[in-house]
């Protein structure tokens, strides 16, 4: 499990740039699986599954 955190962002908080955010995160977290050689990507998919949280 990962959590980000952007305390200092200008940003607005948004949809939008959560996505960003979690497809960033996304993409590092592959590339650590893969260059750990996790058997099958460690479960990853190949793009981010991006859900909404239940209200």
């Amino acid at each position: 499990m990962a959590e980000l955190d952007f305390r200092w962002s200008k940003l607005p908080d948004t949809t939008p740039i959560r996505e960003a955010h979690l497809t960033i995160l996304h993409s590092a977290t592959l590339a650590v699986v893969r260059k750990l050689d996790c058997e099958d990507d460690a479960g990853l998919a190949e793009k981010p599954v991006l859900k909404p949280l239940p209200e």
